[in-house]
C-alpha cells in the first residue's frame, strides 16, 4: 500500500469526525492515535479542545484517546483538564487524569473528594490511589505532597466519610497538632491500609504516643468490630516489619498474658504473633487459644501467614491449636486448606495430626488436599492411614490424587522408595491406562447476549465488569448470574438484582488488600441450572465452572443457590485442570473435558498435560467421565 492508501484521515477535521462518531468498541483507537500524532502539536491541541467541549460523545472519546497517547502536557494543557473535571464523562476523564497525574491533578482530585455525587467521590479516590502508585513506581512527574491549610479541611472531611490510604498519608504530612486527632480516629478503620498509614504517621511524629494510642484503640474494641481488630493486627505486623521495633511484639504478648484482656484484644494479639516468623513463640496461655479461635472465626480460613513454624509458635498448645486451625476452614475446597495440610509435615506426630491427615484423605471435594495428605503420610511414615490411602488409590476420580496415594503406599511398604519419583511413574501409568472420550463443548457465550445492561461492578485488581469479558449469563427470575473472564488479570461471578438494578460480586474478591483472606479471581467458564427446566421456569440451584490456565492450570465446580434475594456460593469440587469443554447429558449430569488425550508413548501420558474427562452427576458426585451414561452414547476417542 502507498502512504496515501494507508492514511485514515484526510485532514484533522476528518479525524475529529471519526472520533465523534465511533467509540473504542467500533474503531481501532491505536490507528486514530497514530493519525493525531502525525499532526504533531496541532493534533494534541485539537484533542484537548475536543475534550473540553460540551459535546458529550466527542469529549468522552477525546479523553479516551488522550489517555492512550504520550503527549507532553504543559501547565496550560493540565489546566484545561482540571478545569473540565468533573464535568463530562467521569470514567474517561478520571482515567486521563491518572495517565497525566501531576500536582495540579492531585489538587483537583482532592477538591472533589467530598462531592455529593458518589461517582465523582469514588473516582476522586481512584485518581489519588493510582496516581500515587504511579508516583511510587516513578511513572509520573509528581512532587512530594505539600500540606496547605485549605487542603486539610477537605482531606479530614473525606477521611471521616470514606478514608483511603492516600488520604491518610496526606493528612500525616500536616503538623501533629492538626493531624494527630484524626489519625488516632483512623486507627479504628476497617481497612488495614488506612490503619497502617495512620499508625505510621503517628509513629513518625511521636513513637511513644503512637504505641499509647494503639493500646487505647485496641482496649476499646467491642463485639461486632472483628474486622477492625483484624485490620489493626495487619497494620501492626506491617509496621513491625518496616521498623523492626520489638515494642509491637511485646504489645501483642502482653495482651495474651493479661487475664483481663477482652476477646477482641486477644484476637489482635494472636493475629499479630501468628503472622510472625517461626522464631516467635506465642504465650502458652488460655488467652492465646481464645484469641486464636476468635481470629480464625473472623478470617473464615487459616491465613497463609499463619502456617510457618506452627510447632514452634504454638508450643505446648500445639494439639489444641491444630484442632482449632483445622476446624476454621469454612469450605471443603480451599487453597489454604491444601497449604495447611502440606505444612503439617514439619510438625511432630500426635493424635490430632493423625486425625487431621485422615480427614484430609477423606476430603472428596479437593484432590490437592488429598494429595498433600498422602505426601505427609509418606514423609511421616503414618502406616495407620494405609486403609484410607488404599481407598483414595482405588476410587478417587482425579488421577493425581490416586497417584499420590499409590506413591505413599509404595514408600510405606519400602523405605527405599523415592516418593516423588514413584508418584510421577504412577501419574504416567494411570493417565495412559485411563479411558478417554471426546466432549462436545456447549457455547455458554451465545446465551450471555441476553443479559440486560447493568452498572459495572468492581472485580479483582481494580478491574470492572464489561461485556467484552462476559463469558456466561443466566436469568434466575429474580436476577441474573453472570460470569467474567479477564485471564490472569481478573474474573468473577456476579449476581445482578432485577429489583434494585445493582450487581454484586458473589465469588471472587474485589480488593486483595486483606492478606488474611483467601484471594482468588475466578475465571468463569460457564453457568447452568443443575436441572434443566422448561422455558420460562426458574430453579434455585445452579452450577458454575471456573478455570484459569496461567503458570499452571486450575479449575473448580461451584454450587450456587439463589433463593429470593439470598445468593450463596460454595466451591463444590476442585478440578484437576481448567475445563475446556462442558456438555450437559440427558440425565442432567455434565461431562467435563480438559483437553485431548496426549499422543505418543505412555511416558507422555501425564495428567499435568491433560486429564481424562470427568462427569458431574446430578447429585453432585464427580466420577470418571468416559463410561456410558443411561440413554446416551459417548463417542470414544480413537
Amino acid at each position: 500500500m502507498t502512504s496515501a492508501e494507508e492514511t485514515v484521515c484526510k485532514n484533522i477535521r476528518h479525524c475529529l469526525d471519526i472520533l465523534k462518531r465511533h467509540n473504542p468498541n467500533e474503531f481501532d483507537y491505536q490507528v486514530l492515535k497514530n493519525e493525531f500524532s502525525g499532526f504533531g502539536k496541532t493534533g494534541k491541541n485539537r484533542l484537548l479542545k475536543a475534550m473540553a467541549e460540551n459535546d458529550s460523545d466527542l469529549s468522552k472519546n477525546a479523553a479516551i484517546l488522550l489517555s492512550l497517547s504520550s503527549y507532553e502536557l504543559s501547565a496550560a494543557d493540565l489546566k484545561r483538564l482540571t478545569d473540565k473535571w468533573p464535568n463530562g464523562d467521569i470514567d474517561s476523564l478520571a482515567n486521563l487524569m491518572i495517565h497525566e497525574y501531576s500536582p495540579p491533578i492531585r489538587q483537583a482530585a482532592i477538591a472533589t473528594l467530598g462531592s455529593p455525587d458518589q461517582d465523582i467521590a469514588f473516582w476522586s479516590r481512584k485518581i489519588l490511589k493510582f496516581g500515587e502508585m504511579k508516583s511510587r513506581l516513578g511513572e509520573s512527574k509528581i512532587t512530594d505532597f505539600k500540606p496547605s491549610p485549605e487542603l486539610f479541611d477537605l482531606l479530614s472531611e473525606a477521611a471521616r466519610a470514606n478514608p483511603t490510604k492516600e488520604i491518610t498519608q496526606f493528612l500525616a504530612q500536616f503538623p501533629s497538632e492538626q493531624s494527630q486527632p484524626i489519625l488516632k480516629d483512623l486507627l479504628s478503620s476497617q481497612s488495614s491500609e488506612v490503619v497502617h498509614a495512620a499508625l505510621n504517621g503517628l509513629y513518625v511524629s511521636d513513637r511513644e504516643s503512637s504505641i499509647g494510642f494503639l493500646q487505647e484503640t485496641v482496649s476499646q474494641l467491642k463485639t461486632g468490630e472483628e474486622n477492625i481488630a483484624l485490620a489493626i493486627a495487619d497494620a501492626v505486623r506491617t509496621q513491625h516489619g518496616d521498623t523492626q521495633d520489638e515494642t509491637f511484639i511485646a504489645f501483642a504478648k502482653q495482651i495474651l498474658t493479661d487475664s483481663t484482656s477482652s476477646q477482641l484484644e486477644t484476637m489482635v494479639g494472636a493475629d499479630i504473633l501468628m503472622g510472625q516468623g517461626p522464631d516467635i513463640k506465642l504465650p502458652e496461655t488460655q488467652m492465646t487459644l481464645i484469641g486464636l479461635k476468635g481470629a480464625l472465626a473472623a478470617h473464615g480460613t487459616v491465613p497463609l501467614f499463619y502456617m510457618s513454624g506452627l510447632s514452634q509458635k504454638l508450643g505446648s498448645n500445639i494439639e489444641t491449636g491444630l484442632d482449632l486451625l483445622w476446624s476454621a476452614f469454612e469450605q471443603q475446597v480451599s487453597p489454604n486448606r491444601s497449604d495447611f495440610v502440606k505444612a503439617l509435615s514439619s510438625i511432630p506426630t500426635n493424635e490430632t495430626l493423625l486425625k487431621i491427615i485422615q480427614a484430609a484423605l477423606e476430603n472428596e471435594a479437593d484432590w490437592q488436599v488429598v494429595a498433600h495428605a498422602a505426601e505427609v503420610a509418606s514423609t511421616k511414615k503414618l502406616s495407620a492411614l494405609e486403609p484410607f490411602l488404599n481407598q483414595v488409590a482405588e476410587a478417587h476420580p482425579v488421577l493425581m490424587a490416586r497417584a499420590a496415594a499409590l506413591a505413599a503406599l509404595d514408600s510405606l511398604s519400602d523405605d527405599k522408595t523415592n516418593y516423588s519419583e514413584s508418584r510421577h511413574v504412577w501419574e504416567q501409568k494411570l493417565a495412559g491406562d485411563a479411558k478417554w472420550c471426546s466432549v462436545k463443548a456447549h457455547n455458554f457465550k451465545t446465551e450471555s447476549s441476553q443479559l440486560p445492561y447493568f452498572n459495572s461492578v468492581p472485580m479483582a485488581y481494580a478491574r470492572q465488569t464489561t461485556r467484552t469479558f462476559l463469558t456466561s449469563a443466566l436469568s434466575t427470575g429474580t436476577g441474573w448470574l453472570a460470569g467474567y473472564d479477564l485471564g490472569e488479570f481478573s474474573g468473577g461471578l456476579i449476581y445482578y438484582d432485577n429489583r434494585t438494578g445493582t450487581g454484586k460480586l458473589i465469588y471472587g474478591q474485589a480488593h486483595p488488600d486483606d492478606t488474611g483472606k483467601e484471594y482468588y479471581a475466578p475465571n468463569i467458564v460457564g453457568i447452568t441450572p443443575k436441572i434443566q427446566r422448561p422455558l420460562g421456569q426458574y430453579g434455585e440451584e445452579y452450577w458454575a465452572f471456573s478455570g484459569l490456565n496461567h503458570f499452571g492450570s486450575d479449575g473448580a465446580i461451584l454450587s450456587v443457590s439463589v433463593r429470593s434475594e439470598e445468593v450463596d456460593v460454595k466451591r463444590h469440587f476442585q478440578l484437576p485442570k481448567a475445563p475446556k469443554a462442558i456438555k450437559r447429558l440427558e440425565d442432567d449430569s455434565f461431562l467435563i473435558g480438559f483437553g485431548k488425550k496426549p499422543e505418543g508413548n505412555a511416558s507422555d501420558y501425564a495428567p499435568s498435560i491433560s486429564h481424562p474427562p470427568l462427569r458431574l452427576m446430578p447429585d453432585g458426585e464427580v466420577v470418571p467421565g468416559c463410561t456410558k451414561p443411561p440413554n446416551y452414547t459417548i463417542k470414544a476417542t480413537p
